[in-house]
């Protein structure tokens, strides 16, 4: 049975008014700033106070569902114009096709109507570069790695991830976790993989809760949980392409060593150590310069094992980071390869001998995944592949492969490297 506030709020949408107006004019910001659509929503779903919270959270929840579907919109309707997009995303989502015919036709008077009802049959397939959204020749890219399956891939991206959480195990311990959400009124069930993983059930407010603010737990996703695993849990570490810091922490709650966690980002390092101080885990952080060069005090350090979290196409992460399908074509995809190749080297110079350099990615592509590692073991042969130590359903070879169409988790690619003594 549909919801008749639900229903309202659609009705809404369509409608003149604040919701219309602001989804087309933030959709137009976020194809014109692609990298910054994620945080522009929340900023204006934090500013939106005027509408009702059901309203914004249908607006929101709408425009991520037109990043997901835009090219399947503009084929399906034959045009290019947002207002036209968001209509059909409505009649998709259950609108009578007459009211936005009649929306779109108020709005603009002589321009042409589209054909809404075409937009009820977005889940047909068409050719994998519209289903997917993305360029073609990524859409090659990915049939030629996943064959038919492609199409369940393209749906799992498209689905709503799960929020999961991963308990702090420096404070306390998943059962002691699951009982003090519940005593919030936050329910969880088990994760697949990692025994620290949960997923939550419902809606809450998880960073107003006073588990989170007691760094009980992080939200993060348990491909990225298995992939911390594949990190020592002694000796001297540096995490090189850091970020805020979801892996390391992860791991920081039960290595016996250091980490030194670094980035060209500032705010992304001022974050990570707001979570580690609420973690109650130890983190160095050091900021990069901004052009890429090594600091001379660096230079000298050797480290037992480094983490290369590098940055990548994110096409795993598609159910979190819609627009990332915007972002990935052939030159950025070979500047992402040359930058992979640049840090993995880097990295290699830095260990120890009988260290170990962790290489990940959150992307499905294996140019960005296998191939690096072969193109590295060519250019090292003094290295070599060791099983990555995940459940075997996640492992292919020796390498950690996560699947959302296989696993539920997002995609992600993990490959530990050892170095001879020699």
């Amino acid at each position: 049975m549909v919801d008749p506030a639900f229903e309202r709020s659609r009705s809404r949408a369509a409608s003149p008014g604040r919701i219309r107006d602001l989804a087309v004019e933030l959709f137009q910001r976020a194809l014109d700033a692609p990298r910054r659509a994620e945080s522009l929503f929340a900023k204006q779903a934090r500013q939106a106070r005027s509408l009702q919270s059901r309203d914004r959270r249908y607006l929101f929840e709408g425009l991520y569902q037109m990043i997901r579907y835009e090219a399947r919109l503009r084929e399906h309707l034959n045009t290019t114009d947002l207002l036209a997009l968001w209509l059909g995303w409505l009649v998709h989502d259950g609108l009578d096709p007459a009211l936005a015919r009649t929306s779109f036709e108020d709005a603009k008077p002589g321009h042409t109507v589209p054909e809404f009802e075409a937009a009820q049959a977005l889940m047909t397939r068409t050719s994998l570069p519209v289903y997917a959204g993305v360029h073609p020749s990524i859409a090659d890219r990915l049939h030629a790695h996943y064959g038919e399956e492609v199409w369940d891939w393209v749906d799992a991206s498209n689905r709503r991830a799960p929020v999961s959480l991963r308990a702090n195990l420096k404070k306390t311990h998943t059962a002691a976790l699951v009982d003090a959400l519940n005593s919030e009124g936050i329910e969880t069930r088990p994760g697949r993989w990692c025994p620290e993983s949960l997923h939550v059930i419902g809606r809450h407010n998880l960073m107003g809760s006073r588990c989170f603010r007691d760094g009980l737990f992080e939200v993060q996703d348990e491909g990225s949980v298995l992939l911390s695993k594949l990190i020592p849990d002694r000796g001297e570490g540096l995490d090189l392409c850091a970020g805020a810091g979801g892996k390391t922490l992860a791991r920081a709650a039960e290595t016996r060593g250091s980490i030194l966690a670094t980035d060209i980002r500032s705010g992304a390092l001022n974050e990570l150590q707001k979570r580690a101080t609420r973690a109650g885990v130890q983190v160095k952080t050091r900021l990069l310069p901004p052009d890429g060069t090594w600091p001379a005090d660096l230079e000298e350090r050797r480290f037992d094992w480094i983490l290369v979290d590098t940055p990548c196409s994110g096409l795993g992460v598609l159910r979190r980071h819609p627009a990332h399908r915007w972002i990935v074509d052939p030159e950025t995809l070979s500047d992402l390869i040359h930058t992979q190749d640049s840090l993995l080297d880097r990295a290699a110079a830095q260990i120890s001998p009988g260290g170990m350099l962790i290489y990940g990615t959150c992307s499905s592509l294996p140019i960005e995944n296998e191939a690096r590692i072969t193109a590295f073991l060519e250019r090292h042969p003094d290295w070599e592949v060791r099983p990555a130590p995940v459940p075997e359903p996640c492992r292919s070879g020796p390498y950690l492969h996560c699947e959302p169409h296989i696993h539920d988790t997002d995609g992600f690619f993990g490959a530990t490297l050892h170095r001879s003594r020699g």
